[in-house]
């Protein structure tokens, strides 16, 4: 059984350097000392900008010692060893049936080499098995690192290699493409056959690692954030007290598990004992099946991206919902709750690079706010917000400035990538010893302290609730041997935005096979990632400095594309024939923003996904057709769709 950890004062890792660590006193400075930001007066109003946007006194001072999410859920099995911890649609697991699974799957980890600052990559999908592995990870002193299961196993290589992770645990056979001579393979089907002991654990730090998660990388590859215990603990402390998380509450984990904000679905609940729930990956495309099965399972707490938030905005909630917390996050929120919701909304910002949530508000009903657009909030306690001009001086109150967060939140770095992470955090000059991260994003004090959010500063795409470096998609679709240039754009102004990719051929005299293009990165990058038009160009624009004129190809969205990826050419592709196949059409310009729609085309080719799919159908039914969000992703294209409702 695993041993509760005694709290204990941050100590540095043995592989900690100058340029990777944020706790005080455990590293020395960074390549980027506090020189060169505020001084004298410009100082003094950093702090002065400082105390007003966190509003909160516990926010400048360290943050106290508090007990490891390991330890506080080992403590609830103790206590409440018979209580639900998590619930699928196959199984129910009690809190003592949980540590009991991670304790015996962390003594294999430990057995294959898993220690100190370790990860270990977990190839599951949403599942009890994928909770108890993280949980193990941490147990055994190591980091858990989640694989998308969707992604292409070439993608999956090389975070593998990359991560340098000694194991993989997993329930189905590894395939060749995946399998490597230095990962040691655990397969959790075997558990009960291969279980061990494990009660001389090494007990984690809080300045260890306790998860690394994977992001688009501008320099043509992802990049793994590396995630402290103290910062986990301590958005587990927010997260309990801000929502009162108990037992008897009923929790969700539907983002998906690769996505940082597992770890605020996950691991908030289970602390607090609580019972988390885990819903099918199919309910987020349907805001109706989702909410019956948010009543259902009387859910208390839930969080949803943003997209599929709104849409549930939009729903009648019937009385008697249990549901009094929805979090949303990943996207910009464009629109306030209406009043007579029976639960509140709360709106929080922040990037993977600062454990999961920097800032957060509860997001007032639209007749109280007089808002064009609900705000990011404060941060969390013991973090804290600069808003940061060009040269990295604090911008006057209500000017635009970048935003730069620091605080017990902030990450220990890029795993592996000194230089990347030397580019993007910084020490805090209003904070001796301790560390900021830049952003990238660009925001505004509001007069009573509270921030929004006003777009990108650099060229990183934000879409569906990804991040996206457009570097690391042109990457991919240079290595086409047909292709010589590339330039990702995000087009936004249809119903739905999507990435475009601009490319330049090899010079051979043949334009490069779109299509081709198009099957060769999505074998190497995750889907959305992957853009949803090609066109071919002669040249890319350039500024008069030399540089990707990025705006101009923007610009050039307005006009209608020649070509989306997966679509046939347009002498293949015909005008609707069938009155059906003429309504759809309809339907899909309405929904989608496009001019024209053909015979062939594919809905998701022109821009679409699970919630426009959604839209599309609450439409259809007004036109009397029978159409489900499902018959969109069975038959994509129009007449097959039109086929199937004849």
């Amino acid at each position: 059984m695993y041993t509760l950890n005694r709290p204990s004062a941050a100590t540095p890792p043995p592989s900690c350097t100058g340029n990777c660590g944020r706790a005080k006193g455990r590293c020395g400075p960074s390549a980027h000392a506090a020189a060169g930001f505020c001084s004298g007066k410009a100082m003094s109003e950093s702090m002065e900008a400082t105390d007003r946007l966190n509003g909160h006194s516990e926010n400048a001072a360290s943050p106290p010692v508090a007990a490891l999410v390991p330890d506080r859920v080992a403590r609830w099995a103790a206590e409440r060893p018979w209580q639900p911890a998590v619930v699928s649609d196959s199984e129910t697991v009690t809190y003592g049936e949980l540590i009991e699974r991670a304790t015996s799957l962390a003594g294999r980890m430990r057995k294959a080499g898993v220690g100190r600052d370790i990860p270990v990559a977990l190839w599951l999908e949403r599942s009890v098995d994928l909770v108890s592995a993280s949980l193990a990870a941490m147990v055994a002193g190591g980091a858990y690192l989640i694989l998308d299961t969707d992604q292409p196993h070439a993608r999956l290589s090389a975070l593998l290699e990359d991560s340098r992770a000694p194991v993989l645990v997993t329930s189905r056979d590894v395939p060749e493409g995946l399998a490597r001579h230095d990962v040691a393979v655990i397969d959790v089907r075997n558990a009960s056959a291969h279980s061990s002991a494990c009660a001389k654990n090494p007990l984690p730090e809080l300045s260890d690692l306790c998860y690394v998660n994977y992001t688009s990388g501008s320099s043509g590859g992802p990049k793994g954030v590396a995630i402290q215990h103290d910062g986990l603990a301590n958005l587990v402390t927010w997260y309990e007290s801000t929502y009162r998380v108990a037992p008897g509450d009923h929790m969700t984990q539907l983002a998906r598990p690769s996505f940082d904000a597992y770890a605020l679905e996950v691991w908030p609940c289970l602390a607090s004992g609580a019972t988390l729930h885990l819903g099918d990956a199919t309910l987020n495309g349907s805001p109706i099946a989702l909410q019956k099965w948010l009543a259902d399972h009387r859910i208390t707490i839930c969080f949803l991206p943003t997209p599929l938030a709104e849409e549930l905005l939009e729903l009648s909630w019937p009385a008697g919902t249990t549901l009094r917390a929805l979090l949303t996050g990943g996207d910009r929120l464009h629109r306030h709750p209406q009043g007579n919701l029976p639960f509140h909304l709360y709106n929080n910002y922040g990037p993977t690079e600062v454990t999961v949530v920097g800032t957060w508000c509860e997001v007032e009903p639209e007749l109280a706010s007089g808002d064009a657009a609900p705000p990011i909030g404060r941060p969390l306690p013991h973090m804290w917000a600069h808003i940061l001009d060009a040269e990295r001086q604090p911008v006057p109150q209500g000017e635009a400035g970048e935003l730069y967060i620091g605080g017990v939140g902030v990450a220990r770095g890029y795993l592996g990538r000194p230089d990347l992470t030397a580019d993007q955090f910084f020490d805090d000059p209003s904070q001796p010893g301790e560390r900021m991260y830049r952003t990238g994003d660009l925001v505004r004090e509001r007069p009573d302290g509270q921030m929004d959010f006003l777009g990108r500063a650099d060229e990183q795409i934000a879409l569906h609730g990804f991040r996206i470096e457009p570097g690391e998609v042109e990457a991919a679709l240079r290595r086409h041997p047909g292709v010589r240039d590339a330039v990702v754009v995000l087009a936004d102004g249809g119903a739905s935005p999507e990435l475009v990719g601009y490319v330049v051929s090899d010079g051979s005299g043949e334009a490069a096979d779109l299509e081709d293009v198009a099957d060769f990165v999505t074998q190497s990058l995750p889907h959305y990632m992957v853009p949803a038009t090609l066109r071919s160009i002669e040249m890319l624009p350039l500024t008069p400095r030399g540089k990707v004129d990025r705006r101009e190809l923007e610009r050039r969205q307005a006009s209608p594309a020649p070509s989306g990826i997966g679509t046939r050419t347009e002498q293949e592709a015909d005008a609707p024939r069938t009155t059906t196949e003429k309504l759809l059409a309809r339907l899909w310009s309405e929904v989608l923003g496009v001019d024209t729609v053909r015979r062939q085309d594919s809905f998701f080719d022109l821009g679409g996904d699970s919630l426009l799919a959604t839209r599309l159908a609450r439409k259809a039914a007004g036109h009397g057709l029978h159409l489900g969000a499902a018959d969109v992703f069975d038959h994509e294209q129009l007449h097959e769709l039109a086929r199937s409702l004849e």
